[in-house]
């Protein structure tokens, strides 16, 4: 339903929380951050439409038992996307292919026998996903939306040497691929005339390079050894549930809580 005069900017802010409990070989990790996106999007004849749309984030990591490791991780991403959208039955088929380029600066820190151990380097990936997503309209006031997606993601990280200690490390360079498969449902729900309600619901299943790896030597001098990190839960059920109000013809603001809760 996209058409020249759907053209819009958009922006997004979110923070979130993610903890991985031990798998009593690799401790607890957890992480917080924020992130603001900004975005366009245009509409063209036939339902194609197409958008572009640039991130930064902030992200603290915390390993507790691991010498009070922690990590500071900002994030500054690039993407495009497009697709269609068209009716089909008693709805409007919308398809959308996006592609994501994302440089990470990582400023990390620990402590071991009283030695203060840092480490800075970058990491950068390359994310590609699309969905496919079926609008109907069940009655005035209440829209369901099926859909479907994928997307692949690889990370390359450049190694790094930590400073000012005996017990510092080395890291060789890694990449890892990962990818996902999404299947749920959208809910939007008219409550007043400016007012909507949001809720959403998928089952994930992520394959690829789950347990992260890191092959580490001491910088003094050693043979290289391997370390694992908590492994990527496989299977992952993600709830959303949010409010929109309409402040004008081409104002909206929304607020949404979105959740994940994940198992072998």
């Amino acid at each position: 339903e996209a058409s020249p005069r759907n053209n819009r900017v958009w922006t997004r802010v979110s923070g979130g929380r993610d903890q991985r409990d031990s798998d009593g070989n690799a401790a607890k990790t957890t992480s917080s951050g924020i992130d603001a996106t900004v975005g366009a999007s245009f509409g063209f004849d036939d339902g194609w439409f197409a958008g572009g749309l640039v991130r930064y984030a902030s992200q603290d990591v915390g390993v507790a038992s691991r010498g009070g490791f922690k990590a500071d991780i900002s994030s500054f991403s690039g993407g495009v996307y497009g697709g269609r959208a068209w009716s089909a039955g008693p709805g409007t088929l919308r398809t959308t292919l996006a592609g994501v380029y994302t440089h990470h600066d990582v400023d990390s820190r620990r402590r071991v026998l009283g030695d203060r151990l840092k480490a800075d380097y970058g990491a950068d990936s390359v994310q590609v996903l699309g969905e496919v997503a079926w609008r109907l309209q069940v009655s005035e006031a209440l829209m369901l939306e099926p859909f479907a997606g994928a997307s692949w993601n690889r990370t390359h990280s450049e190694g790094f040497r930590e400073s000012r200690g005996v017990a510092a490390l080395n890291s060789r360079s890694w990449t890892s691929d990962a990818g996902t498969t999404t299947v749920g449902a959208r809910l939007d729900a008219r409550v007043h005339e400016n007012v909507a309600l949001k809720f959403d619901a998928g089952w994930e299943y992520n394959f690829g390079d789950l347990d992260p790896t890191s092959r580490l030597a001491f910088a003094s001098g050693s043979d290289p050894y391997t370390v694992w990190g908590v492994r990527a839960d496989r299977h992952v059920a993600v709830v959303g549930v949010g409010a929109e109000v309409k402040l004008a013809d081409d104002w909206s603001l929304g607020v949404m809580y979105d959740g994940a809760y994940g198992s072998e």
